[in-house]
């Protein structure tokens, strides 16, 4: 790890920073099953490595909140609303998450976008690609 403590932190604080980033689900395509990591831990971590790290499609938390607080892992369906600048133009949009160019591809730009929710992933809810843009 290449971060330097200021006064104020702890190497703790730093283990929980970067334990809550370690937390993970997994599509178990045999019971259509979404397997969830519980306590964001290295040991829980483990745990559910062992369980589940052969699985297909393993999806790792962004580190991102929706606006009710939910975790944005790969492969959610957000919404999210984006207002045009210089307009009154405003388009509800919906969009996968995904690793695209070593950063999470949750916006289509860096600015304008607000609102983003979580409103399913493409396994449990594939009804929802059909809007997907």
């Amino acid at each position: 790890m290449d971060k330097t403590l200021n006064k104020h932190e702890t190497a703790t604080d730093v283990y929980t920073v970067l334990a809550n980033r370690l937390c993970f689900r997994a599509w178990v395509e045999s019971q259509k099953f979404m397997a969830i990591q519980g306590t964001p831990d290295l040991e829980t971590l483990q745990s559910f490595m062992f369980h589940y790290a052969d699985e297909k499609y393993l999806m790792q938390y962004t580190g991102l909140n929706d606006v009710s607080g939910n975790k944005i892992f790969e492969c959610d369906i957000i919404e999210y609303t984006q207002h045009h600048f210089n307009t009154d133009m405003v388009k509800t949009k919906r969009k996968i998450v995904k690793w695209k160019y070593d950063k999470w591809g949750v916006y289509e730009t860096n600015a304008g976008e607000s609102d983003v929710k979580v409103i399913g992933n493409i396994f449990e809810n594939p009804d929802l690609l059909q809007n997907v843009f």
